[in-house]
């Protein structure tokens, strides 16, 4: 029977396909009997437009008995069957990777287990270097990094566990460049019992990670999830009384305007200004509760300034957080003497 190529393509299986699967196919009794059976279940196509030179014209098979006789034997049809078999090989050539790359990489995640001992010694001794002030150490280390978390910013989990395949990968995370992913098992060698290699490194990590040179992901959410607490747990009421107080004879007072807006749309606080026209209400003691309450969530959900420049910035306190990182660094980085104005 003649096909055109198209229709061969589309309607038949090459014999050659059976030799792509072995492991799905030759495994399985009577398989190959079937489709070279006498009686003709897989039928016998030849196909002028697969012709080899030398060996003559390529014997195939109709598709969707093909795929009837596979699904019976295996459960798949063919297509499922070469996705199989493809991640089959991946599989057992990243086993034979990960085997061979064995020793060079135990080499590796000792180097970095060792950084990091190196690292939290100059961390905790507050010797980075001269020119890094150290009570900007000490501020971290009493903040957001203390010694027992430096790890984590130093080098992702998945590259210090040995069952690498159980660590998720995080591609949108940004991390300081790995010292100890060289290329051979000499390089590793040769920085293992390289004298001061590993001090020295660890210094040069700690430094970029304190001079924020690579804009390290761990890092930034961490000073992130701290201020972001610090705040939440200073806004109260009373704090911002006295923040709207002392700010009334400055130059700057309209930046607390929205602060006081909210005590007094909660009846905590009389507007400044207008106390003859506008009369405080006496609340109950379960209406100052609820009224106390729900001061921080209207923080969160307004526009309350940016603390530098007063002027309006991103809604609530994550995100006056982000944007105090990113656009004021100066005074974010190092700093706690900053909160949200109204």
């Amino acid at each position: 029977m003649l096909l055109c190529e198209n229709c061969s393509s589309e309607w038949t299986v090459p014999e050659r396909t059976l030799h792509q699967i072995p492991g799905l196919l030759y495994g399985r009794k009577g398989l190959l009997d079937k489709l070279h059976s006498p009686k003709g279940t897989m039928s016998q196509i030849w196909s002028p437009s697969h012709f080899e030179v030398g060996v003559g014209y390529e014997t195939r098979y109709w598709r969707p008995l093909f795929d009837s006789v596979l699904r019976e034997a295996t459960g798949i049809d063919l297509e499922t069957a070469m996705a199989k078999q493809i991640y089959v090989e991946q599989l057992l050539n990243t086993t034979r990777y990960v085997a061979r790359r064995a020793r060079c990489s135990q080499l590796q995640r000792q180097l970095r287990r060792d950084i990091i001992v190196a690292a939290c010694k100059l961390w905790d001794e507050e010797d980075i270097g001269d020119d890094i002030p150290k009570e900007d150490i000490r501020y971290y280390r009493s903040t957001f990094a203390p010694t027992e978390l430096l790890p984590g910013f130093l080098f992702p989990r998945r590259k210090l566990d040995e069952t690498i395949i159980h660590v998720p990968f995080e591609s949108h995370t940004v991390w300081l460049p790995d010292p100890a992913q060289l290329n051979s098992w000499k390089e590793l060698v040769t920085a293992d019992k390289r004298p001061g290699w590993k001090i020295d490194t660890a210094r040069r990590m700690l430094r970029q990670l304190i001079l924020r040179q690579f804009n390290i992901t761990a890092w930034n959410n961490a000073a992130d999830k701290y201020h972001i607490e610090r705040i939440r747990l200073t806004l109260t009421p009373d704090f911002a009384r006295e923040l709207i107080r002392q700010g009334l004879g400055q130059q700057d007072a309209h930046r607390f305007r929205r602060l006081a807006w909210l005590l007094h749309k909660l009846h905590l606080a009389a507007l400044p200004g207008t106390k003859d026209v506008i009369p405080e209400v006496q609340l109950s003691k379960k209406g100052a509760e609820l009224a106390t309450n729900s001061f921080l969530r209207l923080v969160e959900a307004s526009c309350i300034g940016c603390p530098v420049s007063g002027k309006l910035a991103p809604r609530g306190i994550v995100s006056i957080v982000r944007h105090m990182r990113i656009s004021h660094p100066s005074k974010f980085w190092g700093k706690d003497d900053w909160m949200l104005p109204g």
